[in-house]
């Protein structure tokens, strides 16, 4: 009997073992009718290859289990990366990504860009260039008090007196920040106690403007010589030094003043009573024409001189209000008979 022997993984492989004696039978009615059967269960069997019964599933090599579970496996971390929110250690241990996209990730994705709006730069300096009218700024000006300022005001009502002087409520900065109207008796027990406290960089400050009084005005002398009473006596004696100077000037200034003034005066009444002896004495001599036209030239080199004598004393001429505020000072540090060696020249002059 002739046998058939068919695989199941492809038609390429049906085997046909027989005999050569029984050649003759192969296209018998009877090998036809088996030979059709056998294709059917082939084609069968085929069909059925995409999706293995259990039965069939040890017929896939082990290579192929292998690859069919890393592909699994690929699609579930692919769905796990999209879905799971703490899967960021996952990407950043990769190695993939830059690090501006790891910084990225890790502040959020989210977040609002900070790159600044492309005008925004220029918008912001036209709106910083616009100014105040000057006298709103003056305006303003006037009514901020500086720290060394304040703290000048603090010392002397912790130290001094707890009410201002009456001249430091004309400047606005000052009214502006303390009441006038301030009750001197408070109960200490209900009220907050300001504590004044010392400090080195504003003392350097105050003795370092001393002399100007646009940045500490003439209505702060009272404090002002409160204060540096109990400077260190280095920085005492170096003040009272500077102050001497202010006072010697000013009254080496006004002794040049009264000086040229005399002297002016006196050339005054030569030049009147000369004219006067002109008038009577028309028929004078020509040495006595030339004897008047040298003394008019010796005259106006006289003025010529005096005059740039005057240009230079203006433009060192001592500021009254600071001398008088080192007087201020030399008549608290100094002895009677060291102010009498002094002697302040009219200073209203």
């Amino acid at each position: 009997m002739n046998q058939v022997f068919v695989s199941t993984r492809s038609s390429s492989d049906i085997f046909f073992p027989y005999e050569t004696e029984n050649f003759s039978n192969f296209k018998s009615p009877q090998y036809m009718v088996q030979s059709m059967s056998i294709d059917s269960s082939l084609t069968e069997t085929v069909q059925h290859q995409d999706t293995p019964s259990p039965m069939s599933s040890e017929h896939i090599p082990a290579w192929k289990r292998i690859v069919l579970k890393e592909k699994q496996k690929d699609a579930k971390d692919s769905v796990f990366a999209n879905d799971d929110p703490f899967n960021v250690t996952t990407h950043l241990a990769s190695g993939s990504l830059s690090r501006k996209e790891k910084r990225k990730i890790i502040k959020g994705g989210n977040e609002p860009s900070k790159k600044k709006v492309k005008g925004a730069k220029a918008a912001k300096r036209e709106q910083k260039r616009e100014k105040l009218p000057r006298e709103v700024r003056e305006t303003k000006k006037s009514k901020v008090l500086k720290d060394q300022l304040r703290y000048l005001i603090e010392f002397y009502k912790f130290k001094v007196d707890k009410q201002l002087p009456q001249e430091l409520y004309e400047l606005e900065s000052v009214s502006s920040n303390y009441s006038k109207e301030e009750e001197v008796d408070v109960d200490e027990s209900n009220a907050v106690v300001d504590v004044w406290k010392f400090s080195k960089q504003k003392q350097n400050w105050v003795i370092r403007h001393f002399f100007s009084v646009d940045e500490i005005p003439t209505q702060y002398n009272v404090l002002l010589i409160a204060y540096l009473k109990d400077l260190s006596p280095k920085s005492r004696d170096d003040l009272i030094q500077k102050c001497r100077l202010q006072v010697n000037a000013w009254n080496t200034y006004t002794k040049e003043q009264r000086e040229s003034i005399n002297a002016f005066v006196a050339r005054e009444a030569k030049d009147d009573a000369g004219e006067a002896g002109e008038d009577s004495a028309k028929s004078s001599s020509s040495e006595a024409d030339d004897q008047k036209k040298q003394t008019a030239q010796d005259s106006t080199q006289t003025d010529h001189k005096e005059k740039k004598v005057e240009k230079s004393e203006e433009q060192a001429v001592p500021n009254k209000d600071v001398v008088s505020r080192c007087f201020m000072l030399l008549q608290e540090f100094l002895e009677k008979h060291e102010l009498d060696e002094l002697a302040l020249i009219d200073l209203t002059s």
